[in-house]
């Protein structure tokens, strides 16, 4: 795949070359009637927008230590999963301070101080109310007390996650033994936690419908005591999956200067790769057609049961139960929906190839990386807020607190 651009100097890049390979030399770039008296507008740089080409990357226009406008570049970023190098690593300047980057970098600094900023307050809230006695009679309130503790970690380590790229590129870090340890230790709890929290919030459906369709003899002690299982073993099947992912992250060199390093994902074999596409697929579409599922069951079972109530002083056909059953339940089905779609974007980001040669696909990647995490953000509105149960436990505690302080 070839990539002609005729101006006052014309040659081949190789796009294939660059987007495929890691190690990639500048020989690649195959130069016809090169000239160093061209525009640099008219060429691109492999370097950053505003800086100065480096010496080790020419600009493609053979010429070097000149200002050069980058109108597109393909990254390499082929067999890169979901990480923010990918996204953001080529607009970082590399060795400058924060207030020197380019106003992406500081962009994507201020959503991420916000959406950890905001999703914290929530989550910390979470963690109260499904804390109290009276939130965890059964099951449910064991799985969200155990998915708020996980999605507050996941913000904690998507911030260390940013401050690591942004201290890789932005000082020379010469231990790479320890970059490589914490490459691979930030991006498993990355991709990880998000998991576990999907599954446990497709047990909390099954537990919901369990209990509408068991009645009275719903136990609950049994349904703690199985909460409390499952979550042990979704911890250690799903932490024992994602192994993949500490094997497949690797340090590269920067591609502009050999100095600093990038957290990207290689995979050693197609196998592998496929092995992973797979688990991706899985770990999106499980919990959603378990909540899917659940949640019919559960409509249907509340129509029938009303509907056997009903027949004594009402003539109501079992089709209009439904779907008065299902204009009652349908947040459930909206809820599940829209947490489905804010997940696309990281399987298909995560799955594509991104070999990205135009600032605005850039954008929006970024986007779909952060809309990826808006489930982890607002948990305090998914599960709470909609649940009057666990919206007048949160509003006691507030109260409490506020009359005498934080209660032991």
């Amino acid at each position: 795949r070839h990539l002609r651009i005729s101006s006052k100097t014309e040659f081949d890049i190789n796009l294939k070359a660059i987007c495929d390979e890691y190690e990639v030399q500048p020989t690649l770039l195959q130069f016809i009637n090169g000239t160093d008296e061209t525009d640099c507008g008219d060429f691109w740089c492999f370097s950053m927008r505003s800086t100065r080409c480096n010496g080790y990357w020419d600009c493609v226009d053979g010429r070097d230590e000149l200002n050069c406008s980058l109108n597109a570049l393909p990254t390499i970023r082929q067999q890169q999963g979901l990480s923010l190098d990918a996204l953001v690593g080529i607009e970082l300047r590399t060795g400058k301070t924060l207030s020197e980057q380019s106003i992406l970098i500081k962009v994507t600094i201020t959503v991420l101080i916000f959406m950890i900023t905001f999703g914290s307050i929530g989550n910390i809230l979470c963690v109260m109310t499904f804390a109290q006695q009276k939130s965890r009679e059964i099951g449910c309130g064991y799985y969200l007390f155990v998915i708020s503790i996980y999605n507050q970690l996941t913000l904690v380590i998507l911030g260390l996650r940013f401050a690591y790229l942004l201290l890789t590129q932005t000082v020379v870090w010469n231990n790479k033994g320890r970059s490589l340890i914490l490459c691979k230790c930030l991006d498993y709890g990355l991709t990880l936690l998000p998991n576990l929290s999907d599954w446990l919030s497709a047990c909390v459906s099954v537990e919901r419908t369990l209990a509408a369709v068991r009645g009275a003899l719903f136990n609950k002690q049994v349904s703690i005591r199985t909460a409390k299982g499952l979550c042990v073993v979704l911890l250690i099947v799903l932490s024992a999956v994602t192994v993949p992912e500490i094997r497949t992250r690797q340090l590269i060199e920067d591609p502009r200067l050999g100095r600093y390093t990038w957290c990207v994902t290689k995979f050693s074999s197609e196998k592998l790769q496929a092995f992973k596409s797979f688990l991706s697929i899985a770990h999106l579409l499980g919990p959603f057609l378990i909540n899917l599922f659940s949640t019919s069951i559960l409509i249907v079972a509340i129509a029938r049961q009303k509907l056997t109530v009903r027949k004594r002083n009402v003539n109501q056909s079992f089709t209009a139960m439904l779907r008065e059953q299902t204009a009652h339940y349908k947040q459930l089905l909206i809820t599940h929906t829209v947490l489905l779609i804010l997940a696309l974007p990281r399987l298909i980001i995560s799955l594509g190839s991104l070999c990205i040669d135009t600032t605005w696909r850039n954008y929006v990647f970024l986007a779909g990386y952060f809309i990826s995490f808006m489930p982890i953000v607002t948990t305090l509105f998914i599960f709470v807020i909609p649940a009057p149960l666990y919206r007048d436990e949160l509003k006691q505690y507030l109260l409490c607190i506020r009359s005498v302080g934080i209660p032991n």
